[in-house]
């Protein structure tokens, strides 16, 4: 959602085209666990689509960490409340406006419903339920520039143990509760570990340091990387199975758990690692598309509520869910795109 004000990082271009892609395909394919029972053909390719797409907000959050976090970007607190967080701040407040519209006023009518005026405050006040992203993304605008004064290349073994840390006292919360869903019960473990009260180790900060860790301080050893990658296919099967045998979704979908963290970290990883060389159209056009995203982000759950009451799923789970994921992207592209080149409207997607 960033872009780097010298030398272009066309890794970080795909891995945005990668993680606007993988949350739109959570939301084509999350009814289908959620609504359906365990071992239908639509739970399991809900669930198939849904474990794989688990990487979306993760990579969104590493892309911006190693941008923001970047030395050679100058952060200040001043800077960062005028400009990000102030821009930021608008486009929530006009998009929580246009979605409660929507939602609670147009849908309503069309419906011949009747309208709740306190829905439709409510709808303002806390978003659509995808815009949970950015308030969260304002909190770590908000604290970015005390991170800046950490964050460097000399601090990299700090950061290093923070992550580390970060990953016993949070990320490993959500394994002993699955763990204790399946019969064994560890909540000691997080009763215990909770006495310490290492809250600064926890929220989104830590794929904010991942992020900045890997494109600018990466990792040399090759062995290390396969390693990563490894875990990082197994932590995928282990979400796809555990959902499949025990319907728990919610601490397996869990961006703060350790599955989710080990598989979307070594797909940025790998992404990081693959020298892309393309030809200075092809940049362009890919460079284009990235700044395409947000808009693709923020409008496509209007598209999908539209497509769904337009075509309602009757049979072939599979099909359907992909049909839908590419008229979904494709549609929210085209408008992003329209929106873009309009003057007075293309700064709400951006």
């Amino acid at each position: 959602m960033d872009s780097m004000s010298y030398k272009r990082n066309h890794s970080l271009d795909i891995a945005r085209m990668v993680a606007t892609l993988t949350v739109v395909m959570i939301h084509c394919s999350a009814t289908f666990v959620v609504n359906y029972k365990q071992y239908t053909s639509e739970f399991i390719f809900g669930n198939l689509f849904d474990s794989i797409s688990r990487i979306g907000v993760p990579l969104f959050l590493m892309i911006s960490g190693s941008l923001f976090l970047d030395e050679h970007r100058e952060v200040t607190l001043k800077g960062i409340f005028l400009k990000n967080i102030k821009s930021i701040a608008i486009i929530t407040i006009i998009w929580a406006i246009i979605y409660s519209s929507v939602y609670n006023v147009i849908f309503p009518l069309l419906t011949s419903e009747t309208i709740n005026a306190k829905m439709f405050l409510n709808g303002i006040v806390n978003g659509h339920y995808h815009m949970w992203y950015l308030y969260m993304i304002i909190g770590l605008y908000i604290i970015t520039p005390f991170l800046k004064k950490f964050v460097c290349k000399e601090n990299k073994g700090m950061i290093l143990f923070f992550i580390i840390i970060s990953l016993c006292v949070q990320f490993f919360t959500p394994v002993i509760n699955a763990i204790c869903e399946l019969g064994l019960n560890l909540s000691f473990i997080n009763t215990w570990l909770n006495k310490f009260h290492l809250d600064f180790f926890g929220g989104y900060i830590t794929y904010f340091f991942v992020g900045w860790y890997i494109v600018h301080i990466g990792i040399k050893q090759k062995w290390i990387r396969y390693i990563i990658y490894s875990l990082g296919a197994i932590s995928l099967l282990s979400i796809f199975f555990y959902v499949y045998f025990t319907c728990d979704y919610n601490n397996a979908y869990n961006n703060i758990g350790l599955p989710v963290f080990v598989y979307s970290v070594s797909v940025f990883l790998a992404l990081n690692n693959i020298r892309f060389n393309f030809k200075e159209k092809t940049a362009k056009k890919l460079m284009n598309l990235s700044k395409l995203t947000f808009g693709v982000y923020i409008i496509h759950i209007l598209v999908l509520s539209i497509y769904s009451k337009l075509f309602p799923y009757r049979r072939y789970s599979a099909l359907y869910i992909v049909v839908c994921f590419a008229i979904v992207v494709c549609s929210s592209f085209l408008i992003s795109y329209v929106i873009s080149k309009i003057p007075v409207l293309k700064k709400f997607i951006k």
